[in-house]
C-alpha cells in the first residue's frame, strides 16, 4: 500500500517531533562489522513504513510513531475474542476503574475456550483457556451475546433474566465492568483544522 516518501511528523509549532530520516545510515543492506547482522536486518525492517495488510480486515500502520497502530475494519462482531478483549482494555476508563479489581470467567458455550478477564490497576487483561477458581463470577454464553451486552443492545440483567446468560458469583461485579466502559464513535475526522479559541473568536 502506498506511504509518504518521508516520514516527518511535526506538531502544531512546527517541531518535528518523529522522524526516519535519522535512521537513513540504515540504507546500507550490509551490516557494519560492528552491528549483528540480525539486528541491522531487523533495524531495516523497522524502516518500512506506511498501512499494512496484515489479514482480510486488519490493518496496521507502521513507522509513523514508536509504535505500530492496528486498525480492524468492520464491526466488533467480526473481531476474533482476542481482538475483542483487545477492544474492550481500550474502551475501559481509567479514572472510574481507579482503585477497582475484578475477576471475571467468560465461557463461550457456542466457541469452546474460556476466558479470565482481570481488572487491576486501571488496565483489563486477559489469559485464553484459562479460569480462576477465585473469581468474582463466571459468565457462559453465546458470542453473540457477549456482542449485544457490549454494544448496549441489552443489559446484563435483562441477558440473566432471559436466560441468555448463565451466571454463577456475584452478578453486580459483571454489571460494574460494563459500567466501566466508554461509549465513543468509531468514525472521527482523522485531519481537523486548527480551531480558533474562544477568547480569539471574540476579538473578532
Amino acid at each position: 500500500m502506498a506511504t509518504l516518501p518521508e516520514v516527518e511528523i511535526k506538531n502544531d509549532r512546527g517541531r518535528v517531533v518523529w522522524s526516519l530520516r535519522d535512521d537513513a545510515f540504515l540504507a546500507d543492506a550490509d551490516a557494519p562489522a560492528t552491528v549483528n547482522p540480525s539486528l541491522w536486518r531487523q533495524a531495516r525492517l523497522n524502516m518500512t513504513h506506511g498501512p499494512f495488510e496484515v489479514t482480510t480486515g486488519i490493518y496496521q500502520i507502521r513507522g509513523f510513531d514508536i509504535s505500530n497502530m492496528t486498525i480492524i475494519e468492520g464491526e466488533q462482531r467480526n473481531m476474533s475474542l482476542d481482538h475483542f478483549f483487545d477492544y474492550l482494555g481500550v474502551r475501559l476508563n481509567a479514572e472510574k476503574a481507579e482503585g477497582r479489581r475484578l475477576v471475571i470467567n467468560w465461557v463461550f458455550r457456542d466457541l469452546g475456550p474460556s476466558y479470565v478477564l482481570t481488572l487491576e490497576n486501571c488496565a483489563l487483561t486477559y489469559r485464553a483457556d484459562r479460569e480462576r477458581a477465585d473469581a468474582d463470577a463466571t459468565v457462559a454464553l453465546e458470542r453473540s451475546v457477549l456482542n449485544r451486552l457490549v454494544l448496549r443492545e441489552v443489559t446484563f440483567a435483562e441477558a440473566v433474566e432471559r436466560g441468555l446468560v448463565a451466571l454463577e458469583g456475584d452478578a453486580a461485579r459483571v454489571a460494574e465492568l460494563f459500567g466501566l466502559l466508554d461509549v465513543f464513535s468509531l468514525m472521527f475526522e482523522v485531519v481537523e483544522p486548527k480551531r480558533e479559541s474562544a477568547a480569539a473568536e471574540g476579538r473578532g
